[in-house]
């Protein structure tokens, strides 16, 4: 099995069940080992990088994410994740950037448009960041409206209109995330 060319495809295979099974000692095993039959392969670095995402390493993950798309530039997943990264990491600007490059690549990328408003948002640009906000929920699809992000979107545009003292439009937000989420 060593020397059958799949070996690499299995071990990344492995590591994402093992990764789903919050097995991440596991996965991330298996990711290292696959990458070092195949070190040019671009899904693993990124599985890698999602491991070290979810374990806090944001450091680790943020060059992972860009090993990744420096082989393959058009990585949207791993532009959002680096992205998100940069923002762990409480870099404003460099978040902004690469959210916004992503945005030109994929203008309908609806949780790049959350985050986009989350760094606005950051940076007290309350109008830009309620404006984002409806351009992300504006892709107001079933799996837009089952994905985490949406009840989260509504309500950070809600404390934005509140800010903006758009009260009903707060209301409404606030009723509507509630609607989705009611344990909140």
């Amino acid at each position: 099995l060593r020397i059958h060319p799949y070996f690499a495809e299995a071990l990344n295979n492995r590591g994402i069940a093992r990764y789903h099974q919050k097995n991440f000692s596991g996965a991330m095993s298996d990711f290292l080992s696959a990458l070092q039959l195949r070190p040019e392969w671009p899904t693993l670095f990124y599985n890698r990088a999602n491991v070290k995402l979810i374990q806090g390493d944001f450091i680790g993950a943020e060059k992972d994410y860009t090993t990744t798309l420096s082989l393959n530039p058009k990585h949207t997943s791993a532009k959002f994740n680096k992205a998100l990264t940069l923002y762990a990491q409480s870099n404003i600007p460099a978040a902004e950037k690469e959210v916004n490059e992503l945005l030109q690549q994929s203008p309908n990328y609806s949780s790049a448009w959350v985050l986009s408003a989350l760094v606005q948002l950051q940076q007290k640009n309350l109008s830009t960041a309620a404006e984002f906000y409806s351009k992300a929920l504006s892709q107001d699809s079933l799996s837009l409206r089952i994905h985490p992000y949406f009840a989260e979107a509504l309500n950070n545009r809600g404390i934005a209109r509140y800010h903006q003292k758009n009260f009903s439009g707060a209301m409404s937000d606030f009723l509507s995330a509630l609607q989705l989420r009611p344990e909140w």
